[in-house]
């Protein structure tokens, strides 16, 4: 049975560039050191049309996103990849609720997401794991060649893409990373 969640949580992102992103910063009182400078990719198999190049797999609703701290915090570079359906669709009882499994460093969450600048609130599923992936394995899913990005996916991140929205592996093969997005994260 599939059916629609509810959120338990809501993520506000503000994001702003060039000398918007100078102000806002002075504004909110950030300091340069304090925030996490993060470099942030997107797949997705663009498509050049008539009214110009459209992401079929946003147009979808999926988000697949990789971000990686341009430096180290403690002891490691943190990198996390991350599926997201935004806006949710009805889910199948397994991913009717928030589950995180610390074992493989996974956390799936239903949130309300509100984004600029209207800031309507949008429903969305999103599963966030920790990797500890290789250089190579990263370089790999992020060169001109398609398909790569399954290397990077986990078992939960394929099986949330099949259950919620029937995508199924030989689906990714056509993705192409998309990016980089250079940004700075303070919470």
């Amino acid at each position: 049975m599939t059916q629609t969640p509810t959120a338990t949580a809501a993520e506000i992102k503000i994001s702003f560039s060039g000398d918007e992103a100078q102000r806002a910063a002075r504004a909110l009182e950030l300091e340069a050191g304090e925030g996490r400078s993060r470099t942030i990719h997107f797949w997705d198999s663009p498509e050049k049309g008539s009214d110009g190049i459209s992401l079929p797999f946003l147009d979808r609703g999926v988000i697949i996103r990789l971000r990686m701290d341009n430096e180290d915090h403690g002891s490691k570079r943190e990198t996390d990849m991350t599926v997201k359906l935004r806006p949710c669709p009805p889910l199948p009882r397994d991913w009717q609720k928030n589950l995180k499994n610390e074992d493989e460093d996974w956390e799936f969450t239903i949130e309300e997401d509100r984004t600029g600048p209207a800031f309507t609130p949008v429903l969305s599923a999103s599963l966030q794991a920790d990797r500890k992936a290789k250089a190579e394995l990263i370089e790999s899913a992020l060169s001109p060649g398609h398909g790569a990005v399954d290397h990077l996916l986990t078992k939960p991140h394929r099986d949330l893409l099949e259950d919620a929205v029937g995508l199924k592996k030989g689906d990714l093969t056509d993705l192409r990373a998309l990016g980089p997005v250079h940004a700075v994260k303070w919470k």
